[in-house]
């Protein structure tokens, strides 16, 4: 904010002024002494008198509104909101609660869609569990195509529909080699940003300003605590949209072990891509836990009943979109915890508040429900491969256990560098992490040990003996080995009771007999 002297602030006015009156003079100079010497002050009133002289306004109008105008700056800003509508309000207040409490500028891109999925909140709406509330997904087609609009357009509607407070700088110093759209939003001025954390210029964009959660009774605390349950809410609710559905999806188990080493080297590169191509996509996935953390309610008295129906609803959908995107892996919330903490969210993860363990315990909860899902998944993949004899099903899954057995020789064959030295597991997702400190010895059941039926071995030169009868288990954390040859379908083999995936199964649970496989939450 620069302060001047009226000879100067005349000078600025008398070259900006649009006024071709004969008695010019006289309404520059009640501009140039009702500025108290703050440039900032008459650089936005010749902007509005401007506005109101190509609309026709005489030189009393014009004059008359100088007198009108509070002559210090939050005056200013309070009395320039107050001449929007209701309906122009609330476009406003969501442009400024992005602009004054993201993290930091946002992308002019990035920006024009966070307002347009922000939704309008009512006042009785207004509360820490409707922020985590569960909506119906959105999609882009409904709240209209976003990426219609040219940036120039953008630009335009940015000026118009902040008053002229807010504006687009390039981050390199030079806005013709920079594209529009990655160029950031700024305040003009900081004393913007400090009429709005005030509490002030929120205030003045409600829509009833005595009787709402903006009313004057409120501390600033507390409507900035607000401010950050709307943006939490459009978050998730982007996070949410049906044109994300593909986001998460797990590996069939008809995807060959070269397709699955292929798609997992691509994963990073496959972010990379998504990211870019959906504008705000990338500040929602990095921003999700700094705009949950910080209403001081969530800091201290983290609401963990409800953040975990958040992220584990509709089959985890949430979830499993936030971690793909941060690039871990959906059994993992500690390394969803640690990526998030190297992020906007850090300070606020501070052991200090306990927030850090309350949503660990949660995460570790969420992480268990998704991977059990994940494996009743597969289980019904396997009910509706085969319809018919069950020995016929059984013999199906045996050979697809036998195929990826295959890819494993193969690949020890060609070296590590190959695709297919990485051969699937049973399940898409890997091993727990206490699971594979039990998968260091031979872990394959035994009568003594299990409550399932014991396998008849035969010879390795049996007649029975057959390579496609075998059964894989795992008995270190990455390489699979072999039970020893079982006839199918004898009455003492284990296929006659069990399914494969069940022996596995059972097989893990022997691993763990006696101990906890998840932290309980």
């Amino acid at each position: 904010m620069q302060h001047q002297n009226i000879d100067d602030i005349a000078r600025h006015v008398s070259l900006n002024l649009e006024a071709e009156w004969e008695d010019r003079d006289s309404t520059v100079l009640r501009v140039a002494r009702k500025s108290g010497g703050v440039l900032l002050w008459a650089e936005l009133v010749v902007g509005i008198l401007n506005a109101a002289i190509l609309e026709g306004a005489t030189q009393a109008l014009v004059d008359n509104m100088i007198l009108e105008m509070p002559g210090y700056l939050d005056g200013l800003y309070e009395w320039l909101l107050s001449t929007l509508t209701a309906e122009e309000k609330v476009e406003t207040l969501a442009l400024f609660q992005w602009a004054i409490l993201a993290s930091e500028p946002m992308r002019l891109d990035d920006i024009v869609t966070a307002v347009r999925v922000t939704p309008s909140w009512e006042t009785g709406d207004m509360s820490p569990e409707t922020a985590l509330a569960v909506d119906p997904p959105l999609s882009f087609h409904s709240i209209g195509d976003v990426g219609s609009a040219s940036l120039g357009h953008c630009k335009g509607w940015l000026n118009f529909v902040s008053l002229g407070l807010l504006e687009v700088r390039p981050e390199s110093g030079d806005a013709e080699s920079e594209v529009l759209g990655l160029q950031r939003v700024h305040v003009i001025d900081e004393s913007v940003r400090t009429f709005f954390l005030s509490g002030r210029g929120f205030a003045a964009l409600d829509k009833n300003n005595e009787t709402t959660f903006y009313s004057h009774s409120w501390s600033k605390q507390d409507l900035g605590d607000v401010s950050h349950y709307v943006l939490l809410n459009t978050c998730t609710n982007f996070l949410n949209m049906t044109d994300f559905d593909f986001l998460g999806r797990e590996l069939t188990r008809a995807t060959s072990g070269v397709d699955i080493a292929y798609w997992r080297a691509k994963q990073h590169e496959q972010r990379r891509l998504i990211m870019s191509s959906y504008p705000f996509l990338q500040y929602a996935v990095d921003n999700l836990l700094y705009h949950m953390l910080s209403p001081r309610q969530f800091r201290y008295h983290l609401p963990q009943k409800e953040i975990l129906n958040l992220f584990s609803a509709n089959n985890c959908r949430l979830w499993r979109r936030w971690t793909f995107l941060l690039g871990v892996r959906i059994n993992e919330p500690e390394a969803a915890l640690a990526v998030s903490a190297e992020g906007p969210a850090g300070p606020l993860l501070d052991p200090v508040y306990g927030a850090r363990f309350r949503l660990e315990r949660v995460f570790r909860r969420v992480s268990k429900i998704a991977e059990t899902e994940h494996r009743v998944s597969f289980k019904m993949q396997d009910e509706v491969e085969v319809k018919g004899d069950p020995v016929e099903q059984s013999n199906l899954r045996l050979r697809n256990l036998n195929h990826d057995a295959g890819l494993q020789g193969q690949g020890q064959g060609q070296g590590q560098g190959h695709p297919s030295a990485n051969p699937p597991r049973a399940f898409s997702e890997p091993v727990p992490r206490k699971l594979k400190s039990c998968l260091k010895v031979d872990i394959r059941p035994k009568p003594t040990a299990v409550a399932v039926a014991t396998p008849a071995v035969a010879t390795p030169t049996s007649p029975e003996s057959s390579r496609n009868d075998r059964i894989v288990s795992f008995t270190s954390t990455d390489v699979p080995s072999i039970f020893s040859p079982v006839e199918v379908g004898s009455p003492n083999s284990v296929h006659s009771l069990m399914s494969p995936l069940s022996v596995l199964e059972a097989t893990f649970e022997a691993a763990a007999k006696g101990r906890d496989i998840y932290d309980g939450v």
